[in-house]
């Protein structure tokens, strides 16, 4: 969930340390990880555009629910230069020789 937005975060990438397990926050934000050794893991959450999130989590034989809120990050884009028509045609040409 955006900490800021208060809004499910789709797509969001969820990993627990001391496994190879990974997933995807579905539509409304939820994640599932299925037949996880009990013990002690860490959560860690990433989505671009929001900070990491990691938290210790104790995994027993019962289900278990944890709401992960992921504040905003502002990500700074370098500039992008279009070049001019002149590469367009040159690399139109080529592409055509070969494609």
């Amino acid at each position: 969930m955006s900490l800021t937005l208060r809004a499910p975060l789709k797509s969001a990438t969820v990993f627990l340390s001391g496994t190879e397990r990974f997933t995807m926050a579905d539509e409304d934000g939820k994640f599932i990880f299925n037949n996880i050794t009990s013990g002690t893991h860490q959560l860690s959450v990433t989505m671009m555009g929001y900070m990491p999130f990691a938290q210790n989590i104790i995994i027993t034989n019962q289900p278990s629910y944890l709401s992960v809120p992921l504040k905003i990050k502002p990500i700074a884009l370098a500039e992008v230069t279009i070049g001019g028509k002149n590469k367009f045609d040159a690399n139109f040409k080529l592409f055509r020789r070969y494609f």
